[in-house]
Order: structure tokens, then sequence, then C-alpha cells
């Protein structure tokens, strides 16, 4: 931001100037060049009141009335706008290896595999029709274009004008309306892979045998459960367009915030799954009665012929099927050796923590709550989209879960 510089003119009341017609006019009322320089600074710190298009249309005019030498040189050393760029979307060959990596998260040949794996169309390269607003206006876009801009949405809280128009070379609203469209798609087909624990049934004897290997005190726990709390902005504002939630229904009273409920559960080979989202005043003990956790796993050990068991916080209730760690009586103090315990298992279900923490750390749109909208964007389905691609890294080149049990190479696609 500019030094705030003093107004000459002291008919000029800048603050008071509330609509953008008011700060076109003044400006092309100026007489000197000290006062188009006041306007500028005005406009400048006030900018978050105003439209993008008429700032960067603002500051190109007083840059070229610069460029003519119809103002002193002080405006020459002005921050410019970046404009934006409506051409073609850019292809993965525009980009070199690192800075694919870094905007998108995964390396080309793998971005390649997965974008076959979900297998959108026939082909790869294949255009894909899809419908945009209410009247359901078709347009088409190639599958690869379409997975790359869900990816470069996802990985940094970038926005649509300058950023990622700059990064992706189209037009931002052609990007959001594609980038709806995908993150719709992508957790309509294939979320249910996040929420379907049976898929890995096969191999829950091998993994109640590692941790029980690891010291871990029971032979057969499979998997740990955690609640994960998903920051969002405050529900209401002009950003809604449809139906929302009260504050009271989000708001929760640990995180001292509004956002979304999920629950979450890791297995000992990384493989990341989660249920929800759930309004964000929900108990971790209610939201694992409605993910039907408990049921599922019922039903497997029932066709296997033995039981296994999840482990879980003190939070959690107890059961055949849920180990939690040991709570503090009340009134009363734990032993030695319950202590002892609790401590043991609190290495193995850190693992859960860490792994929220990766998901959030990768794909870190996740963090930026002022841009997550309850009344105006799908924000319930960025978390579970963000850990199934964090699935797919994980096939490709591990996660922190796999190497601290020692079980990389069991995920594939």
């Amino acid at each position: 931001m500019p030094t705030k510089l003093t107004s000459p003119c002291k008919s000029f009341k800048c603050t008071e100037l509330k609509s953008l017609e008011k700060y076109m006019l003044a400006l092309s009322s100026a007489q000197n060049n000290s006062s188009v320089l006041y306007l500028l600074s005005v406009l400048l710190q006030n900018r978050g009141k105003m439209e993008f298009k008429v700032k960067v249309a603002v500051v190109a005019m007083l840059h070229a009335l610069a460029a003519a030498n119809m103002l002193n040189s002080e405006i020459a050393a002005l921050p410019r706008q970046r404009p934006t760029t409506c051409g073609p979307l850019k292809d993965c060959d525009d980009f070199t290896e690192p800075i694919f990596y870094s905007q998108f998260r995964f390396r080309k040949e793998h971005f390649w595999n997965l974008l076959q794996a979900m297998r959108f169309t026939d082909a790869v390269r294949q255009p894909l029709t899809m419908k945009v607003g209410k009247r359901g206006h078709c347009h088409t876009m190639r599958t690869d274009h379409l997975l790359m801009i869900l990816l470069c949405r996802l990985c940094y809280p970038a926005r649509w004008i300058i950023d990622l128009a700059l990064i992706l070379g189209c037009h931002e609203l052609t990007l959001s309306c594609a980038y709806n469209f995908i993150l719709k798609k992508v957790h309509h087909d294939f979320c249910h892979l996040v929420s379907y624990l049976r898929r890995w049934k096969h191999k829950f004897a091998v993994f109640s045998k590692r941790l029980t290997d690891m010291g871990a005190p029971f032979h057969n726990l499979i998997s740990f459960v955690d609640g994960h709390f998903d920051h969002t902005a405050r529900p209401g504002g002009d950003g809604c367009v449809r139906r929302n939630l009260k504050d009271y229904q989000v708001y929760n009273h640990l995180h001292h915030d509004h956002g979304l409920m999920f629950q979450g559960l890791v297995l000992v080979n990384g493989w990341c799954m989660c249920w929800g989202p759930w309004r964000g005043a929900m108990h971790d003990a209610k939201t694992v009665v409605k993910a039907e956790i408990i049921q599922d796993l019922h039903a497997i050990c029932q066709e296997l012929g033995e039981e296994y068991s999840h482990f879980a916080d003190s939070a959690y209730p107890r059961s055949r099927y849920m180990q939690t760690i040991l709570k503090q009586p009340p009134g009363g103090s734990l032993s030695q050796r319950q202590r002892r315990f609790n401590a043991l298992m609190a290495r193995f279900q850190i693992v859960i923590e860490n792994l929220f923490a990766e998901v959030v750390s990768t794909w870190a749109a996740l963090q930026h709550k002022e841009n997550k909208k309850l009344g105006a964007q799908d924000v319930g389905k960025m978390f579970p989209v963000s850990m199934l691609l964090h699935n797919c890294r994980a096939v490709f080149y591990g996660s922190q879960t796999s190497n601290y049990f020692g079980l990389d190479g069991m995920l594939e696609l």
C-alpha cells in the first residue's frame, strides 16, 4: 500500500465519496496533479469497497496520463494492477516439471495416470460437456483442463480474477464455472471411495498384526478415528445466494468459530476416509453415530468371522468395535498403569491428527475460511474431494501414516 498523501486541496472530501460514480467524477474534475495523487491514494486504501474492473480502469487511466506527461513522474511509482488474460487454457506442456508440481501437486506422468483412472471420457483429452447457470447452457471443455482447474484451485487460496487467471490463462468466469462443475462431478462419482470401509476388509488381518508388532496393547485394531472441524466464513452476507444456516447451527464452542463437522478415519496403510458434512455445532460422538462407522464394522466382522475395532479419543463411546483413550473419572484420578496406557496409545492416535494437518497444508484452499461461504459455494464438497486427492497422492508418493507404520506400497487407484 503506498504512503498516504496529504491533500493540498481541502475542497476534496474523498472519504465521503461512497459510490463508484463519484470516484470517477471526482477524478475527472481534478484540477492539479496533487489532487489526482490524493484521489488515487484514497482509492487504493479503500479498494475493498470498489469493483475490480473500476479499479483497473482508474489505475490504467492514471498510468496513461503519466505516459503522456500530463501528470508528475510520481505517478509512475504507484503499483500497477495486473491484468487478466482471456486467452485459451494452458496445457501441461506449457509448464515445466517443478512448476507443474508446485501448482497442481502432481507430477505430469502421475497427472495423466490420475486422469486415466478417473475415466471422465473414453479418451484422455476428449471434451466433456458441462451445464452452466440456472438455464443449463452447455459448454465443452477438455477433461485435462477441468482437472487442472480443480487442482490449481484447491492448492492455494487464490483469486479467480488475478492469480488463477494468470496461471491458467483463461477468463475468470470460465474458470469459476468449470471449477464448480468438476468439483460436483468428482464428489458425485468418486467420493464414495473415501467412505467405503468394506473395500479393505481383506487387509484387516495385516493391519492388526502390524499394530501388534509395534507394541499396541490390542490385537484387533485396524484404524484410528477422529472428528475434523472445517472452518468456514460466518453464514450470510452479500455472497449468500441460497438458503443458508443460522449462526448457532454452525458455530462450534470448542473451536470458537463457524464451520462444518466431518468424521475422519485413517487405516494403517495410510488410506484416509471421511463422512459428512454436518453442522459445526454437532459433537463427535453424534457424528460417529450418523456416519454408521461402528455398524459397518460390525457387519464386516460378521462376514469375516473375526472381531476388529477402531480406536478414538475419550470423546467417543466405548464399545466392542470402538476402543478409546481412558477418561479420568469424576472426582478421581487415573492409575499409573492407565496413564502409561494413554501415553502409549497417544503415539498411535496422533497419526490421524497429522493426517488432517497434511491434507490441509497440501490443499491450502481449505485454510482460507473467508473464501468458504456456506450460502454461495459448495463448501461441504471441498474437504471430501481433498481427502480423495490426498489418497491419490499417497498412491504415487506415499504418506506420513504409511511411512510411520512401514506399509508403503499397499495403496492402488
